[in-house]
């Protein structure tokens, strides 16, 4: 087998979409400008090994996407983000694997099934199993099906079976120097991965900050790989206690320069800019980043998520492979056309060693830990004592969750909404959608959900009952529970309809 590249200069920066056909000998792939290609890989994004010898299938954490050939076989590499995920699109006579979902249904000339309106839901329920992937056969209006792979590496055979291999797991580690040593020592060698000279488009690294707690934690370990550049979200008015959310005087103390985003201006903006981020089967909440969007070019960009699943200490999330039970946000999901049409890489730095979150938690209850720890529910002894580490004083961060640099569902700016709402007025809509109901056959799975609503609020840390449900109540999709209006379910379509032209070939 071997590749055939095609780059198009008009594609998405990052993108890229693999066509394997039945018994053919030839992978052909199709590529935006900044695709890194070899006789035998190609790739986007970083990774913590050596760039010439270009082995991200085998390196524990990886910022990007790419295939190769491996001993004979086809091997494709996603994200180590469960966030992100690469596209598999089954047709009859060939697979499409892409890190768009636009892109692979434009190339197999597919596109979102209107009588199905529950991607949404299905990425969320994805992304709660974690590793322990699950089918999803997300249906097309072609008849064609959908499945998304997360983390583990997966062969793809000429006869288009697919195999998940698992992909190389970060060394354990017991004490808190250990583990903060893992975390700096990745950060700097993915960094210097992306800033390599040889790249089409090396990356300069960029730290986002918060007043929160993962964002100054994951910026103090990009400071020491030697980032010198950050971003940061303020609110306007603050809120209450005085909080804008605004991260500068933070990163002040760590030497980073950084320019200040001010959220009312995106509230402002009266253009269609939304639909990119709804075009990734979500409520597109990451859409405000927007406006950041000169300055993230041709960067890395460190993100604080998911600090608040993996860094707290809240036996809720002391659970295996990644799962995640009460997971809600797609915000980083959102980003990925933008990021793809932009041009810069995704760092989720709390997933580096995140497989050991047993470990994470127990050093986090540790006797070592508790002058870290604070009252009430927003906790985070590990990324407290990081940010303190590095010199910047305990009363400046971690008070409030804000996330200023994301919006709520339905609160798109007025142009956007008009423009959604007249598309969705006319599609054919099943009637029972449109009357803001579910089919009754929806609730079949509502004995789970209750199962999962009595593990959850049992008291901490005694939450084992939880733990031993929660294989159980993920097999619901949860979709009676949906916060959303039922309309909004079609953000995706509507997304999805406005921006595919971005890859149409000639």
């Amino acid at each position: 087998m071997r590749f055939d590249y095609r780059r198009v200069e008009s594609l998405p920066r990052l993108s890229w979409c693999a066509e394997i056909s039945k018994g053919s000998p030839v992978v052909r792939v199709v590529h935006g400008a900044w695709i890194e290609t070899r006789g035998d890989r190609f790739f986007e994004g970083a990774w913590n090994g050596d760039f010439k010898a270009g082995d991200f299938d085998r390196s524990e954490t990886f910022a990007g996407s790419g295939g190769l050939f491996r001993k004979g076989q086809l091997v494709f590499s996603p994200p180590t983000d469960t966030y992100m995920w690469l596209v598999v699109l089954r047709t009859a006579g060939s697979l499409f694997v892409s890190n768009s979902l636009v892109f692979a249904m434009r190339q197999a000339g597919d596109e979102p099934a209107v009588n199905y309106p529950y991607y949404f839901f299905d990425v969320m329920h994805h992304r709660r199993w974690g590793l322990r992937q699950v089918p999803l056969a997300m249906p097309t209006r072609r008849g064609n099906s959908i499945d998304l792979m997360t983390w583990n590496n997966f062969i793809v055979r000429q006869d288009l079976s697919i195999e998940v291999t698992d992909r190389k797991r970060a060394d354990a580690f017991d004490t808190y120097a250990e583990y903060k040593q893992l975390l700096f020592a990745t950060v700097r060698d993915v960094v210097d991965n992306a800033a390599n000279p040889d790249r089409i488009q090396p990356f300069r690294p960029l730290a986002a900050v918060s007043q929160g707690y993962d964002s100054p934690a994951c910026a103090v370990a990009m400071a020491a790989a030697g980032c010198r550049e950050a971003l940061t979200y303020s609110r306007t008015p603050p809120v209450p206690g005085g909080l804008s959310d605004n991260g500068k005087e933070i990163a002040r103390y760590l030497g980073l320069n950084t320019r200040v985003y001010h959220r009312e201006e995106y509230d402002a903006l009266d253009g269609l800019q939304d639909a990119e981020f709804c075009a990734t089967a979500t409520s597109g909440s990451g859409a405000p980043l927007v406006l950041a969007e000169p300055q993230l070019q041709g960067t890395i960009l460190s993100s604080g998520r998911p600090g608040g699943y993996l860094w707290t200490p809240d036996e809720l999330h002391n659970v295996p492979d990644l799962m995640s039970g009460p997971v809600q946000t797609t915000n980083s999901t959102s980003i990925m056309e933008f990021r793809l049409r932009c041009g810069y890489l995704h760092f989720a730095v709390p997933y580096i060693g995140a497989v050991h979150r047993a470990s994470v938690m127990r050093i986090t209850r540790s006797e070592e830990m508790k002058p870290w720890w604070t009252s009430g529910s927003y906790n985070r002894p590990i990324p407290r004592r990081i940010t303190e580490e590095a010199g910047v004083p305990g009363q400046m961060f971690g008070q409030k969750k804000m996330g200023s640099n994301q919006r709520a569902s339905r609160t798109i700016p007025e142009a956007a909404k008009r423009d959604f709402d007249a598309f969705y007025e006319r599609l054919d809509v099943p009637a029972v959608i449109r009357k803001g109901r579910l089919p009754l056959w929806e609730y079949r799975k509502a004995p789970l959900d209750a199962l999962y609503a009595i593990g959850l609020y049992f008291p901490d840390p005694k939450k084992r009952l939880y733990r031993w449900l929660l294989p159980f109540t993920l097999k619901s999709d949860r979709r009676a529970g949906a916060s959303m209006p039922l309309s909004d379910l079609y953000l995706f379509h509507w997304g999805f309809e406005k921006i595919k032209h971005r890859y149409d070939i000639s």
